[in-house]
Order: C-alpha cells, then sequence, then structure tokens
C-alpha cells in the first residue's frame, strides 16, 4: 500500500507491505512501513509495484511547496530486512544516502541552500567516529558525491553526519 504520512505540514513517500492476511510485514522498514521525502514540503505516493529483480518501484508527485513546483518522483526500494532507497531520481533537499544496504561506498544527495564547506562523518551507535571525510567547499544547488567507503569498516548500522558550515543533517547508514 502507499500513499503519504502527515507531519504538520509535510507530506512524506508512505510504502506499508503485508503479509497474505493483511497485518503489516513487521521485517520490513519499522513495524511495516517505510516513509521518505525527495524534497521537504509535499511529496504524496500513489503507485507501486515490483521490479523484476525484487525491488518495489514507488512512484507518486513531489513539490518544494511553490504553486507550480511540482515534480514526478519514484524511487525502488529494497525489498528485504534491509530497507532503504537505492536510487531517487530527483535530487533531494534533505540529505539521501543510497544504495541501502551499502557495501563498498555510498553516494551522498542534497541540496545546498548557500554555499558552505562541507564534511561527512559515519558514527557507530555508541556515537565513536568510525570514518570521515572533508568534501570540501561547494556552490549554491545541488550536491552529489559518491563515497569509497573503507575496507575496514565493520558491517552494522551507523549514522552519517553532513555537516555544513551551518548545519548538521543525519540519516541511518546500513553497511554490509
Amino acid at each position: 500500500a502507499v500513499g503519504q504520512h502527515t507531519e504538520g505540514a509535510y507530506h512524506k513517500f508512505f510504502v506499508m507491505r503485508t503479509g497474505p492476511n493483511a497485518i503489516p510485514d513487521l521485517t520490513f522498514g519499522t513495524n511495516g512501513y517505510v516513509e521518505f521525502t525527495f524534497f521537504s514540503v509535499f511529496d504524496e505516493a500513489y503507485s507501486c509495484a515490483w521490479d523484476p529483480s525484487g525491488k518495489i518501484v514507488v512512484a507518486g508527485t513531489t513539490s518544494t511547496g511553490g504553486v507550480e513546483s511540482y515534480d514526478f518522483g519514484v524511487a525502488r526500494l529494497l525489498s528485504g530486512l534491509e530497507v532503504g532507497v537505492e536510487e531517487p531520481t530527483v535530487e533531494a533537499h534533505g540529505l539521501n544516502v543510497f544504495p541501502m544496504p551499502a557495501h563498498d561506498r555510498i553516494t551522498i544527495a542534497c541540496v545546498l541552500d548557500r554555499s558552505a564547506n562541507v564534511s561527512i562523518a559515519l558514527m557507530d551507535a555508541m556515537g565513536r567516529r568510525a570514518f570521515a571525510q572533508d568534501l570540501g567547499s561547494r556552490p549554491t544547488g545541488a550536491l552529489r558525491e559518491t563515497v569509497l567507503l573503507p575496507t575496514s569498516l565493520a558491517s552494522g548500522t551507523y549514522f552519517l553526519e553532513l555537516h555544513t558550515d551551518e548545519s548538521r543533517m543525519v540519516v541511518p547508514v546500513v553497511v554490509e
């Protein structure tokens, strides 16, 4: 099932996977559902299908909030125990990291409101820095950077922190 999840004035893509008995599949996402945004204002999923490789393809609309700012949004979700967005088709205003789960590299995508010095850090569950990289000075607009992960990085759940001169964004990252 797909639709939107509303938090105040913000709307997110919402995807729920159920078993044959119509009860949420608790191995999918959080309590059987996944929610995510492309931009930070209004996103709504309208349709879903399985692709030949077993991934869930979700389609809908996305908007940055302007009167004529709607666009088409499509994402492929991993369908196994580890769930995440594999490849968003529009750049996200918020922080997106893919593929999920990650193996030897991750791609970071976001939109910077102004030029800034950008750095990333992967933190483990205890708050210890497992990896860090300075991405340097970046201009206003879309940021898309592929980062190689160290081969010594253990499998597990981490928190990727993206730091700019004025902000910090954090998203969970699963590494296999």
